[in-house]
């Protein structure tokens, strides 16, 4: 810590779970339902794309299910709100994991996952949100909406037509489930992570976290 930021700088894998809301072994800690997560980071990201075997993570704030940490189960979710691809690129990804581990077939992702902008570079300050509510979930750069993934009933209603909004498994087949995503409007429980490799320390100034009541 120096003056109230949060640097990131591991010398070891971690697999990419740095700092965790919840211990996976205790129990301690706090997980979290549907809401808006944001995050006030940075991170020179000038080489990120070509991750070694050894570092394994690029820079993330993101989330997974509670009872995948605590008790393997599956199926699980997980949201990745921010992962630094490279300087001028991020993710902002949706997962839906149905099946086993290597399953790719039922590893079920959003299509339209990736922002690239040239006047963007990570390693300035930034602010990171992410919406999750019924039917549908939105990432925020500093206010301004960029990407998105609805279905169920919030597709039909605001981007019928769009098939960017068409899910894909993991192995790039389509998905055999009817709404995948689904998974995510049971989910009461995620637990949210901070983590990167080792060769891109990252800054965070803050997180914040808006829970639906």
């Amino acid at each position: 810590m120096n003056n109230s930021v949060l640097r990131i700088a591991p010398s070891h894998s971690t697999y990419n779970r740095n700092f965790m809301t919840r211990d996976p072994n205790t129990g301690e800690g706090q997980s979290f339902g549907c809401g808006y997560y944001e995050v006030r980071m940075r991170v020179d990201a000038d080489g990120v794309r070509n991750v070694p075997p050894e570092n394994s993570s690029w820079p993330a704030f993101w989330a997974q299910s509670n009872h995948l940490h605590r008790l393997n189960q599956r199926p699980y979710v997980e949201l990745d709100m921010v992962e630094i691809m490279r300087k001028d690129e991020f993710l902002g990804t949706l997962w839906a994991h149905h099946g086993g581990q290597f399953d790719k077939s039922l590893m079920i992702k959003n299509r339209k996952a990736d922002y690239r902008n040239p006047n963007y570079h990570s390693a300035d300050w930034h602010t990171y949100g992410c919406l999750w509510d019924t039917n549908g979930v939105e990432w925020y750069i500093d206010g301004v909406l960029v990407l998105k993934q609805y279905w169920g009933e919030k597709r039909n209603l605001l981007v019928p037509n769009d098939p960017q909004q068409n899910p894909v498994a993991a192995d790039g087949t389509n998905p055999t489930l009817s709404n995948p995503f689904g998974l995510f409007d049971s989910e009461t429980a995620i637990d949210v992570i901070l983590g990167t490799g080792k060769t891109w320390p990252m800054e965070v100034d803050w997180v914040r976290i808006w829970q639906h009541p």
